[in-house]
């Protein structure tokens, strides 16, 4: 996994050009990707995923919400990024290589630096600025809602950090139990 996640981050460079144009969609092709050494959040994810999978590592694409340095609330009208999750022996961990191959800078322009912060982050932190728009995602025992999304960051972290929530199922393991379409309906 860290093999993976460091080869695309050293790599691949983000496609500001894309990325500023709107065209959000190119680079998915991960061919175009390794060829161009370019892509956007979806293309780093799409990525990471194929070369998991060949390695037979467990891992999911994650959509959903990422504050930014220039916003200081989460923009919630839209789905607005992508990152992964990657299961290491029974364990759920986070990674955002998009977010590990750049920084974004005041002006929302991206600005190539190795990052370990979004390797395998506690997920705590990780809801700082990334919000999935599936709460199962968000492995905490007490998923927050979009309400507590908008507390200071002190408040986020209590509430992320909780353990006083009853778990009786894994719905993790249930979810990846359903097929694509169902996956699909229940993100929605």
């Amino acid at each position: 996994t860290r093999a993976i996640y460091r080869w695309i981050i050293t790599h691949i460079s983000y496609d500001e050009a894309a990325y500023d144009n709107g065209n959000k969609r190119i680079n998915r092709n991960n061919t175009d990707i390794i060829k161009r050494r370019k892509a956007v959040c979806w293309g780093y994810t799409n990525l990471f995923q194929e070369m998991a999978q060949q390695l037979g590592i467990e891992s999911i694409i994650v959509s959903g919400y990422a504050r930014t340095q220039s916003s200081e609330a989460f923009p919630l009208e839209e789905v607005n990024h992508a990152w992964n999750a990657v299961k290491i022996d029974v364990k759920w961990y986070l990674l955002d290589a998009t977010w590990g191959s750049s920084l974004l800078g005041k002006k929302d322009e991206f600005i190539s630096r190795y990052q370990r912060d979004y390797f395998l982050t506690k997920p705590a932190y990780f809801l700082l600025n990334h919000l999935p728009a599936n709460p199962i995602w968000q492995l905490i025992n007490c998923p927050i809602s979009v309400d507590q999304v908008k507390l200071s960051i002190d408040s986020l972290l209590s509430s992320a950090t909780k353990n006083q929530c009853n778990k009786n199922i894994n719905p993790i393991d249930n979810f990846l139990k359903l097929n694509s379409e169902e996956r699909r309906f229940q993100e929605a």
